[in-house]
């Protein structure tokens, strides 16, 4: 609440100045009171000055009238007990502040008569009903001050005259409720806190009137009845505190005068109990630790008294009866220690003085009973260990008197019945021992000096018996062990003088019969080791160190062979079947574009068009019959080749140590295929080929055991069995996981070029590339395609090596059928085949053209169910096989069993060889034995196949080395010296195709 200070200058403060101003009101009578009337702190009555200021100044008047009124002065009632008087009316000077009327108590005003009147009808207050100031003992409880009040003066019952509730400990004995109250808290003086008398078994200890007080009445506790404090003596046993309490100080009792039961060795002997007690717990005094008086026999030594005591009364063991420790002579025989023991020293008798029984070899002669005894067991010494003299004949040796004594009078053993020992020479015979002993010293008759029979290998020659006599079992020195003398011819090698004896005259044999070993060329076959031996050196004739002569050993044999160069190669001067070579292929090779021929020692010959025929002038050759034969030079390639390949636009060379070389490339269609890091043709320029024709870097140490050249990319198959494939990227072709395409940039070959991965622990046996596709021929004949995805026989039309995680194990196997292995894969443009065991021949790809063989056009492998069992063999004819198959750009061609060649697939210009432009295989009804051989001529049998990739045209390598091509050209790519398409026309085929001129003008 705000404080509204009033001041005046001058005037004098007092508590009138600081009242709280209150909202103020005027009646009509223009009166001041308070609104609404609310209780007033009293205020002091105004002063001589409050008065005088009054009086002097209106206005200050009239504020402290209303100050005086607001201060909360009480009217009272006026003397004559009717008027009502303010206190202020001096101040305020106005007849309002009186008020009439009757006085009364509860009017709130005090009048006479009236101790107080605080106007309420509440008689628990100070003031009461009665106008009476509120006492202790009128009988009115006042809330908040008296706790009771009864109206009396009796200070002994329920309601003090203090107005306090009577309780215990108040000091005033309340009657039937207390028996006592000494208005204190000790509870050990005659009344206790609970206002009771102390009496003993209350619990309560009463000074200097109770020892203890446990409230109860037991006596086996600290605190006996009476409340007296429990002690040894008193006839009560303290639990947990005495073991008993007899009352008395008899000791000799069963309880001691301590409280502690009588026991044995507490010093005191309890009569009828004990015999003695010294207090102690030894057992070798006076007085055992039981009580009973020490004695012998009680198993415990009296110090001083007994030598020992073992407590039994045997007088067998160490400590007799006597308590004396037994000896020898004590009369007592000791078990286990003494004999006897008659307890005296004659050693005459049956008991020695060392308590031993009396025995032989004691050393004493018991009279009557023993002739000697020396006491040992020595029965050489003439008393014998049995106490009787020796004798010869008792079986003793008497020391210095007999050398032997072996108890017997035989004479042929080793000791003589004059007990003297045997020996060889006494011309006695000792048996078991001497063979024989005629009692001389001779070694040369039939019993030696040492009394042996003599005999072959005593080492003594026997008069008259032996030539001679060593005494070893060598049969390599002069004298043989039958003891005759070595010679040859005994079977017995003679060391120094003879290199071998086989005791024969057999002159095939290891050893002649002159003691040499046989030899090649001492003129005798050693059978089993020698074909032959004509006794010289002559390496020309038929038996060649000493085997017959015969075509790859070495050596030329003279009107038989025309050369024998030892090694099975038929590229170099002379063949493997020992005639000179002459010229002819070994291997042709077509790219469609392109032929080449591998020759006899391994040169290549190429025709076809010119920039790919590596002659460094790019002229192309074939078409003009001058083109050919001699005219037609070799592709120089700095070293001899074991295979070639030859692709679209390029070809690869295979050489002896297996590194490779390729060549061609158009320009334009150069995608790296050559593996030299760029785009560039090779061969077509002077200075390319040869030794300036750079090997394809295959990686550190990498050598090649297969080449294959495809349309646009090569791959080789490494030592070991891994693949590399490089040139266009196109479709996953390379296997890269990528498009993209390698050998066309620098750094892409070599090490960087990473082998295909064909799944773990797979390895390759050959590789083929055709336009779309690579096929890898496994370990174990099951084959893995990569590249354009409708072509690969895998089910999927997906493109497969053209992203990562595509090729390893995640790439399956082409499925051939159930238990089918190939033995040979061939790749063509878009379709693929495989040479299985048995000869049986399966395809599968692109069959726009029927070179699938199945008589339809329908592709196979790019759907799931066409592989496998479902895949059928191609049809070649009742009981026809195959032998080699091969893939071209749309065709197949297959080299049977029985010398014919049968071919189907796309048939324009002639590509098949059979007279007209025919497809073959998209029909039924069009393979198997409907399927015409390819008319080759007259004992031309093929042993090899190759189709163009480019172009529709076929060659074939016979048996005699030569080489015919059919089909379509352009270039002279068939080699016969003109343009013309061979094939295509009735009667263009067989002996009227010309071969291909390598050599000469005919062949």
């Amino acid at each position: 609440m705000n404080q509204l200070p009033v001041t005046r200058a001058g005037l004098k403060p007092s508590p009138l100045h600081f009242l709280p101003v209150f909202l103020l009101a005027c009646d009509p009578a223009g009166a001041v009171h308070e609104e609404p009337s609310i209780p007033h702190a009293p205020a002091a009555a105004p002063d001589e000055h409050d008065l005088r200021l009054a009086q002097e100044d209106p206005a200050a008047g009239g504020l402290l009238c209303l100050l005086c009124i607001l201060g909360g002065q009480q009217a009272v009632c006026g003397a004559d007990n009717v008027t009502y008087v303010n206190e202020c009316f001096a101040v305020c000077n106005d007849t309002s502040a009186v008020h009439t009327g009757p006085c009364s108590c509860g009017d709130g005003y005090a009048g006479p008569g009236e101790a107080c009147d605080d106007g309420d009808s509440d008689d628990l207050d100070a003031c009461t009903n009665a106008c009476t100031v509120a006492v202790c003992g009128d009988g009115i409880v006042r809330a908040g001050v008296e706790a009771c009040d009864d109206g009396n003066a009796i200070d002994d019952d329920a309601c003090t005259n203090t107005c306090t509730a009577a309780a215990c400990g108040d000091g005033i004995v309340r009657a039937g409720v207390e028996a006592c109250d000494d208005g204190n808290q000790v509870d050990g003086d005659a009344c206790t806190n609970a206002c009771t008398l102390a009496v003993c078994g209350d619990g309560v200890v009463q000074a200097g009137v109770e020892a203890c007080d446990d409230g109860d009445a037991e006596t086996d506790d600290d605190c006996l009845p009476g409340c007296v404090a429990a002690s040894c003596g008193d006839g009560f046993v303290w639990a947990g505190v005495e073991a008993c309490d007899d009352g008395d100080q008899d000791d000799g009792d069963e309880c001691l005068s301590t409280c502690a039961p009588a026991s044995c060795g507490d010093g005191v002997v309890q009569v009828e109990v004990e015999a003695c007690d010294d207090g102690n717990t030894r057992d070798d005094d006076a007085c055992l630790s039981t009580c009973q008086p020490a004695s012998c026999g009680d198993g415990f030594v009296q110090v001083g008294v007994e030598a020992c005591d073992d407590g039994n009364t045997s007088d067998g063991d160490a400590c007799p009866t006597t308590c004396e420790v037994a000896v020898c002579g004590d009369g007592f025989v000791l078990d286990g220690v003494e004999v006897c023991d008659d307890g005296d020293q004659d050693d005459g008798d049956e008991c020695l003085s060392s308590c031993v029984a009396a025995s032989c070899g004691d050393g004493v002669v018991h009279a009557g009973v023993e002739a000697c005894d020396d006491g040992n067991l020595d029965d050489g010494d003439g008393c014998l260990s049995s106490c009787v003299a020796n004798v010869c004949g008792d079986g003793f040796v008497h020391a210095e008197v007999e050398a032997c004594d072996d108890g017997n009078q035989s004479e042929h053993d080793a000791c003589r019945a004059t007990c003297e020992a045997a020996t060889c020479g006494d011309g006695v015979l000792w048996f078991g021992v001497e063979a024989c002993d005629d009692g001389d010293q001779d070694d040369t008759d039939a019993c030696t000096a040492g009394c042996i029979e003599a005999f072959c290998g005593d080492g003594l020659v026997w008069t008259g018996v032996e030539a001679c006599d060593d005494g070893d079992d060598d049969e390599t020195d002069e004298c043989l062990s039958n003891c005759a003398p070595a010679s040859c011819g005994d079977g017995h090698v003679q060391a120094g003088v003879e290199a071998c004896d086989d005791g024969d005259d057999d002159e095939t044999d290891a050893c002649t019969s002159t003691c040499q070993p046989a030899s090649c060329g001492d003129g005798h076959v050693q059978a089993g080791v020698e074909t032959c031996d004509d006794g010289n050196q002559d390496d020309a004739d038929a038996c060649i160190g000493c085997e017959p002569a015969s075509c790859g050993d070495g050596h030329v044999w003279a009107g038989v062979e025309a050369c024998d160069d030892g090694n099975p190669h038929d590229y170099d001067a002379c063949l493997p079947d020992c005639t000179a070579p002459g010229d002819r292929a070994r291997q042709v090779a077509h790219g469609g574009n392109h032929g080449c021929a591998l020759l006899t020692g391994g040169r290549v010959k190429c025709w076809g068009q010119g920039d790919l025929l590596g002659n460094g002038d790019g002229a192309s050759r074939g078409s003009k019959p001058s083109d050919m034969g001699a005219n037609l030079p070799f592709t120089e390639l700095g070293g001899p080749a074991l295979e070639l390949s030859v692709g679209a636009n390029h070809a690869c060379a295979r050489l002896a140590g297996g590194g490779v070389k390729c060549w061609g490339g158009r320009t334009g269609a150069n995608f790296g295929q050559l593996g030299y890091g760029n785009t560039s043709n090779r061969g077509a320029a002077p200075n390319q080929m040869g030794a300036m024709l750079p090997f394809v870097d295959l990686g550190t140490g990498a050598t090649a055991t297969r080449i294959s050249a495809g349309s646009m990319h090569t791959c080789a198959v490494l030592v070991g069995g891994a693949v590399k494939c490089w040139g266009r990227g196109e479709y996953g072709r390379l296997g890269s996981g990528s498009t993209a395409n390698k050998g066309d940039q620098p750094g892409e070959m070599g090490d960087a070029l990473l082998p295909v991965d064909l799944g773990a622990g797979q390895t390759a046996v050959d590789v083929d590339t055709g336009n779309t596709l690579t096929c890898a021929l496994l370990t174990g004949g099951r084959v893995k395609c990569w590249g354009y995805g409708r072509d690969l026989g895998i089910g999927t039309t997906q493109n497969v090596g053209d992203g990562p995680g595509e090729m390893g194990d995640a790439l399956p196997f082409v499925d051939l059928g159930a238990g089918a292995v190939a033995q040979a894969l061939t790749v063509g443009g878009r379709h693929s085949c495989a040479l299985l065991a048995g000869g049986k021949i399966k395809c599968w790809g692109d069959n726009y053209t029927g070179q699938l063989g199945l008589g339809d056009t329908q592709t196979r492998g790019d759907g799931p169910g066409e592989m496998g069992d479902a895949l059928p063999f191609v049809d070649l004819g009742v009981g026809a096989t195959a032998v080699a198959v091969e893939a071209g750009w749309e065709s197949v061609c297959a080299v049977l069993a029985d010398g014919r060649l049968k071919c189907w697939g796309q048939g324009s210009f002639g590509a098949l060889g059979l007279g007209n432009g025919d497809d073959i295989g998209r029909e039924p009804g069009q393979m198997g034995d409907a399927l015409p051989a390819v008319s080759l001529g007259t004992g031309k049998v093929p042993v090899q196949v190759s189709i163009g990739e480019a172009l529709y045209n076929s060659c074939v390598r016979f048996q005699d080395g030569s080489i015919k091509c059919w089909g379509e050209q352009y270039f002279g790519e068939l080699g016969v010296g003109d343009n013309v398409y061979h094939g295509v026309q009735p009667g263009q085929m067989g002996d009227a195709l010309p071969l291909v001129r390598l050599f000469s003008a005919v062949w």
